[in-house]
């Protein structure tokens, strides 16, 4: 059965791609590095298909290649028709390398030369907005613990233990402690997954990659972001209480 075009989040898109990557790749011998700048986009295609044609291509680059350094960027296509996704990997795209001659090469992609090095790009639509769920999905986080009772006391311990986390946060950003945004906004995004908070776990996600990178210039910005989610979601769960099920 052929896969339909949808619309999706491109960040957590690629996210999950890299996450992937560096779980797998290591077993073929080499260590995957990627980055992804923070972004709100969307786009339009056959998510499942898109992901498996990158998964295998990037498992052929790594053939031979003890690490993968890649750095993905986003650039407009004229006229908004688009973005082109370019994957950069400078120390393998070297102009002697051929990745057309990899089985796994797509007609659709293609070589790109920035002033950060080589790597190959493909061209998206822009997807449609998407819409933002609930900042607790409750009704999940009632089937994972089988009661509600259950998962409004996993909630509360979560609570306590993430407004420790986002003080901690504030330090090292304030001191510009790269290392320790990492660990603690992937600490946070975690938990956040844990008890279905996931526009929570997804701003989380966005300071973590900047942690990851060493860049901390737009931490300030994904700071108060992800304090402004979290106020949301505290104050969805202090006015919600008693409309979740088994409560009413």
């Amino acid at each position: 059965m052929a896969e339909n075009l949808e619309d999706f989040a491109v960040f957590p898109f690629i996210q999950e791609l890299f996450e992937d990557l560096s779980l797998t790749l290591p077993s073929l011998g080499c260590r995957f590095e990627g980055t992804v700048p923070p972004n709100d986009l969307t786009a339009r295609a056959r998510r499942v298909t898109l992901k498996n044609q990158l998964f295998l291509f990037f498992a052929d680059l790594a053939q031979g290649h003890p690490v993968l350094t890649v750095k993905f960027t986003l650039a407009q296509l004229p006229q908004e028709a688009g973005y082109e996704w370019c994957f950069l990997l400078p120390k393998t795209f070297t102009p002697d390398f051929h990745p057309e001659a990899l089985p796994s090469w797509q007609a659709d992609f293609h070589r790109v030369l920035q002033a950060e090095g080589g790597g190959f790009a493909l061209n998206l639509p822009i997807g449609s907005p998407l819409q933002v769920g609930p900042p607790i999905d409750w009704r999940e986080l009632y089937r994972l613990y089988g009661s509600p009772q259950a998962g409004q006391e996993m909630l509360e311990n979560f609570l306590r233990r993430s407004e420790s986390i986002l003080n901690d946060l504030t330090f090292q950003v304030k001191t510009q402690n790269a290392a320790e945004c990492f660990r603690l906004a992937h600490t946070l995004k975690g938990a956040a997954r844990g008890v279905f908070a996931l526009p929570l776990s997804t701003a989380a996600l966005k300071l973590e990659m900047v942690g990851r990178g060493g860049d901390l210039q737009d931490a300030p910005r994904l700071l108060d972001d992800l304090n402004a989610v979290y106020k949301e979601m505290l104050e969805w769960y202090q006015r919600g209480q008693d409309q979740w099920p088994g409560f009413s």
